[in-house]
């Protein structure tokens, strides 16, 4: 199957929900992952942050990047540089659709 965003650069994104008890992150994640177009690099999973931080250590992902809140990883997507593309400007809630 031909893929005519292959030449692009892999689409970084976060993920808000999905944690350990969740069934359809899992589903997203597996899916997203086997397009190989997408790196999941952040995450808010889990509405208690301790059972979240765990979830995202889990995945192997960089413990600075695993939030307690979307505005918070909305934030960390412009301020913090984990944003790639050119759709990042100052509005927050414009980056966070991307994630």
């Amino acid at each position: 199957m031909h893929n005519r965003f292959k030449k692009n650069p892999t689409l970084r994104y976060g993920m808000v929900g999905g944690g350990a008890t969740s069934q359809i992150g899992d589903s997203h994640r597996v899916a997203l992952q086997r397009d190989g177009y997408y790196d999941l690099l952040a995450g808010v999973f889990d509405i208690n942050p301790q059972d979240g931080r765990k979830f995202g250590a889990e995945l192997g992902l960089d413990p600075e990047r695993v939030y307690t809140d979307y505005r918070e990883m909305a934030g960390g997507i412009c301020e913090g540089g984990w944003h790639s593309g050119s759709r990042c400007d100052d509005s927050k809630q414009y980056a966070l659709r991307y994630c």
